[in-house]
């Protein structure tokens, strides 16, 4: 995959990125752990994940994921707690990039860090379905206006060139019918303005989109990113805030327990609409099977 238009994270002044990421964790090893003299297994795994980053070469992958994170929760849009190798990953936890302590589940982050498949690590939000364009204007903002795009679903310009008009003076392709398929995840991001690597056109609203899908972007040299659109996410900020109105309450998500017997109840009878992602017919006919339980 070439790298040749991805935007760099650069750092405070005097630091490398990987010493800027090293601090960065320290930082969150006494915020997630306290204590200033971290457990041994935090410290070995950090310097585990921390060792096969650098030789990977993962640094500003894993720095980008952690700033638009960082991005997302200091403009209020909600997010999920983790996504594909972040809910595995030590260094994602204290980094704040996901809320799961992956130690105090014992899971394992092979998914990069194994020493014989280096696997650059996705860069992934879940992020409101009702707030997403708020979250890539705030990357336009930070990574410039027309250095960031949704992008389309497999949309050639070159096999689709007699649909359109003409090439605009923003750099837009002008098709005479059919508007492109946005991709519903896949984000752009670029140095300097996309338009100068990939042709633009715009979807149904008028905005600007790519004309090449996430592989081909890839190929170009692009950083894509995935901005999954959540409604459960949607519907948790709504229910929070007229708890908060109606009840006077603040009632923090990740606070709550794990273990709670009639949220297990609730599951066992597959009463789970709205439970992402296990909300499905054949998930719910699953948990009436199975019966789930909390492990003690």
């Amino acid at each position: 995959m070439s790298r040749e238009h991805f935007p760099l994270f650069f750092p405070p002044e005097g630091l490398t990125q990987e010493k800027y990421l090293q601090q960065l964790c320290d930082e969150g090893v006494v915020r997630r752990y306290g204590g200033q003299v971290p457990r041994k297994d935090v410290v070995e795994r950090l310097e585990y994940e921390l060792d096969h980053l650098k030789c990977g070469g993962f640094t500003n992958e894993v720095l980008l994921n952690w700033d638009i994170v960082h991005l997302a929760k200091s403009n209020g849009i909600p997010i999920g707690p983790g996504l594909y190798w972040q809910p595995s990953s030590l260094v994602a936890y204290v980094l704040g990039i996901t809320d799961i302590d992956p130690l105090q589940y014992g899971l394992i982050s092979e998914l990069w860090s194994h020493s014989e498949r280096f696997c650059p690590p996705t860069i992934a939000v879940d992020v409101a379905y009702n707030r997403r364009d708020d979250l890539i204007q705030v990357l336009r903002r930070k990574y410039g206006e027309h250095s960031v795009s949704p992008t389309c679903v497999s949309y050639s310009p070159l096999s689709m060139l007699p649909e359109f008009a003409r090439l605009s003076g923003e750099g837009l392709l002008e098709p005479k019918q059919h508007k492109p398929q946005v991709d519903t995840t896949a984000v752009a991001i670029s140095v300097g303005p996309l338009r100068d690597i990939t042709p633009m056109t715009a979807d149904a609203n008028g905005k600007p989109v790519t004309t090449h899908d996430e592989s081909d972007l890839q190929i170009l040299g692009c950083l894509v990113i995935d901005l999954c659109p959540n409604t459960t996410l949607a519907v948790n900020e709504s229910v929070l805030k007229s708890i908060r109105t109606t009840r006077g309450e603040d009632i923090i998500l990740n606070a709550l327990p794990l273990d709670d017997p009639k949220t297990y109840h609730m599951i066992s009878n597959g009463l789970i609409r709205g439970v992402f992602p296990i909300e499905s017919p054949q998930a719910s006919n699953a948990c009436r099977l199975i019966k789930p339980i909390f492990p003690r």
